[in-house]
């Protein structure tokens, strides 16, 4: 397939579109491969170190199976989604980002949003769930410094 000259890095693994001329990346087969072993390893994790008490409290020894499952598919669906949006957009929101994580940082400290848990604060709780900013700060630090 030969590749017009715009002026761009051409990779060997890009395609380009004959529609709209635009490059597309293959997807990295490899690192998809690696994933989903991973969560495969996971799921096998999961279900052995809880059937018995999933069996016992629920009468259903899959009952945390089939949560991770959901969330894993809810993973995937997020991964493929964040894949298809273009870098330069990740460049330009990683300061409102980090900004925002860390205003959840400081939000964490204050006694009637933070939700103290065996002698720290690291929680804050928004409607039904709890969420933990510090975790959330590490994958957009990662943004920032990318």
């Amino acid at each position: 397939m030969a590749h017009r000259s715009t002026g761009t890095l051409t990779l060997p693994w890009s395609q380009t579109s004959q529609r709209s001329g635009k490059q597309r990346v293959a997807a990295d087969h490899t690192l998809l491969a690696v994933t989903m072993t991973l969560a495969l390893v996971g799921l096998v994790m999961v279900f052995s170190a809880s059937a018995i008490v999933a069996g016992n409290r629920f009468q259903d020894p899959g009952f945390f199976l089939k949560r991770q499952i959901a969330w894993l598919a809810f993973g995937f669906l997020l991964m493929h989604l964040t894949s298809r949006i273009d870098y330069t957009l990740w460049k330009k929101l990683s300061i409102p980002m980090l900004t925002c994580m860390l205003l959840l940082l400081v939000m964490v400290l204050v006694p009637s949003l933070g939700v103290a848990a065996k002698g720290a604060r690291r929680w804050l709780r928004m409607g039904p769930i709890s969420v933990q900013p510090a975790e959330m700060v590490k994958l957009v630090a990662v943004i920032y410094m990318a």
